[in-house]
């Protein structure tokens, strides 16, 4: 084991792992997982969870919904909730379906650029209200469900708020047990 100091703090640095494993000492900083994800650890879980995935995916398709605007709101409520593997996942599902980086990295700053268009802009406040529920007297106002709901027919804003909550529950399985994004040597 080696410790060294960086600008975050103490490192420990294990050695002898396939890749070395840091863990900061006194502050947030880990790059080893807690536990394995409790969706891979519950029987059935992860089954379900793609499912459920698969059924929203099939609705937004039904719907009209773009991929694409499915992993804006996913990629938003992912960098609130500071969940870098859901961070990493959205952003490159994002690119696959035609996505520009250049929007992708406006995505926390969406209110202060031209990237987006109205129906987007819904989108992504509607993503940011039902994520930030704890942060208001009245969560999500009837302004921003309003909006997305003058962009969204009721089976499209449905599948939206059950993928942003399915998106949250990923978040909060993957940031509570630090699962850490995996980066291969090509990258």
């Amino acid at each position: 084991m080696k410790y060294c100091h960086t600008s975050q703090g103490l490192i420990r640095q294990h050695i002898g792992e396939p890749k070395p494993v840091l863990i900061l000492i006194k502050g947030v900083f880990h790059l080893k997982s807690r536990i394995d994800s409790p969706a891979t650890i519950v029987p059935d879980a992860t089954q379900a969870l793609q499912a459920l995935g698969k059924a929203l995916f099939a609705s937004a398709e039904q719907t009209g919904i773009p991929k694409r605007t499915l992993f804006l709101a996913y990629l938003r409520a992912s960098q609130i909730n500071g969940d870098s593997v859901c961070v990493d996942l959205h952003s490159r599902n994002a690119l696959a379906t035609g996505e520009s980086a250049e929007r992708l990295l406006a995505v926390s700053a969406w209110r202060e650029t031209q990237y987006f268009n109205d129906s987007e802009r819904s989108t992504l406040a509607l993503s940011e209200a039902v994520t930030r529920l704890n942060d208001r007297v009245d969560p999500v106002p009837d302004e921003i469900f309003n909006e997305a709901a003058r962009h969204f027919d009721v089976q499209a804003l449905a599948t939206l708020i059950a993928g942003i909550s399915t998106a949250n529950l990923w978040n909060r399985l993957n940031v509570s047990t630090r699962q850490i994004v995996t980066v291969s040597e090509s990258k």
